[in-house]
């Protein structure tokens, strides 16, 4: 037999804390950076906004927060290339603000808007188990 933990079954338990994103979405993702934001962007696609992030936040939620200690090498190597490719390949698009403290960047918001009439691209896809069972399925009651 087996069991989640305590702390995972109360967080499995509530589904408003995880966005419902696409499969085949994702799966067309390259960049984990980019997967990241679009979960992320997902999360408020019905208000159109992400609320404003302060930037050490938004570095930790993105796994950077050694890596990339300058605004302009976060935004060159991580925020620029992960919102063209959720602009390319997803079914939104989104927009980057910046607000400043001084004369640093100390928060950052994504514009969200969802794109009208968008076919995701099937090809290399890769079908889930529940994918082939249910084409296994069909075959059989052929």
């Amino acid at each position: 037999t087996w069991a989640y933990a305590p702390k995972l079954r109360k967080m499995l338990n509530n589904p408003k804390l995880y966005a419902k994103i696409s499969l085949l979405i994702s799966q067309k993702m390259s960049s984990k950076y980019a997967l990241i934001l679009y979960e992320i962007c997902m999360d408020y696609l019905g208000v159109h906004q992400t609320p404003w992030i302060a930037l050490k936040q938004f570095k930790e939620l993105m796994g950077t927060s050694k890596k990339y200690k300058e605004w302009w090498n976060l935004k060159q190597w991580v925020i620029t290339p992960a919102i063209r490719e959720i602009n390319k390949k997803s079914d939104i698009s989104i927009r980057l603000e910046t607000r400043r403290t001084g004369h640093s960047i100390s928060h950052i918001k994504f514009l969200i808007e969802k794109k009208l009439n968008f076919q995701p691209d099937l090809i290399g896809f890769k079908p889930t188990k529940h994918d082939q069972i249910s084409q296994i399925n069909r075959m059989l009651k052929n």
